[in-house]
């Protein structure tokens, strides 16, 4: 069970900057949609769609830190086809919008970002 977590985890992190679902990560591990869906959950801690969501927004954190790119490319960069929910989902997540994150970030250089989900995402707890 463990291995397929394990799998599901390194396929999303090789596929989130494209458009991917619980069936297709389902598929690649062998496993049923519903009972992957559970098994993630209940190893992870948060459920396939917020693992995929955290791992777009610390690679757009990544680029509003790192690039130039607006946020509507850093938007598409990361696999989020509406540069209007990646704001939303952002503003949640780290509570300013991706503008005032750079603005934070420009000129400085603090080395990783080791956030892995917030407080409106709950935090994976890897087997």
């Amino acid at each position: 069970s463990n291995r397929h977590i394990q799998d599901a985890i390194q396929y999303i992190n090789q596929n989130y900057a494209r458009h991917i679902g619980l069936e297709e990560i389902a598929n690649h591990v062998y496993l049923s949609k519903h009972y992957f869906h559970r098994l993630f959950t209940q190893t992870v801690n948060c459920t396939p769609h917020e693992y995929i969501h955290m791992v777009r927004l610390r690679h757009a954190k990544e680029l509003l830190r790192n690039s130039s790119l607006s946020v509507r490319e850093i938007a598409t960069s990361v696999g989020f086809e509406n540069d209007s929910y990646f704001i939303q989902l952002f503003k949640r997540s780290e509570s300013t919008t991706p503008l005032a994150y750079r603005k934070k970030w420009n000129g400085t250089s603090y080395g990783a970002d080791f956030s892995v989900c917030s407080k409106n995402i709950r935090t994976p707890v890897f087997p």
